[in-house]
């Protein structure tokens, strides 16, 4: 699975991909050094009821983009994060979002990097747009809120999505 790198001008600098059927890295680029992985599917992204949702993984957005949320953006595993924290900051100002929700991987990899990018942003409570200052709320999605056990968006059937919508927007 694969999907082009752009530069500003339009043109392709390279392709992010993931090995399906390998133990080492899951995701790398081609060719080497054209650059952090993007936040993905940032074409089609629509923020709703002003929330983002980051996912780790390429199948996770895909899934949840499948199934009808279109404000969820994959960062492409748990060591990209750090690098990607500008392009969230302004990603999040563009959209005027106001809340962001975490909702990396159900398991040990999956917690920690989400709460170390919960701390991430939270050290950063306010940022800078054209308006001034503004505050947006961040939170780590609760897997264990859900009357079913997954391990990530990417095991997220289409009978399971009101439950997830309830857990992430309230009744």
């Amino acid at each position: 699975v694969s999907q082009s790198r752009y530069d500003y001008g339009g043109e392709i600098r390279g392709i992010v991909h993931r090995d399906l059927y390998s133990n080492q890295a899951r995701y790398g680029t081609y060719p080497k050094g054209c650059g952090i992985l993007p936040l993905y599917p940032l074409k089609q992204f629509e923020a709703y009821k002003n929330t983002i949702i980051f996912v780790e993984g390429l199948f996770d957005a895909i899934n949840m983009h499948n199934l009808g949320f279109k404000n969820v953006l994959c960062t492409f595993g748990t060591s990209t994060y750090k690098a990607l924290l500008s392009e969230m900051l302004c990603l999040i100002s563009a959209r005027n979002v106001s809340n962001v929700i975490i909702a990396f991987d159900n398991d040990d990899a999956g917690k920690s990097a989400a709460s170390n990018l919960l701390n991430l942003f939270t050290s950063k409570p306010k940022y800078i747009d054209a308006t001034g200052c503004r505050d947006f709320e961040v939170s780590i999605f609760d897997w264990e809120s859900l009357p079913f056990k997954i391990k990530d968006f990417g095991e997220l059937k289409s009978d399971q999505i009101f439950d997830v919508y309830n857990t992430l927007y309230g009744a």
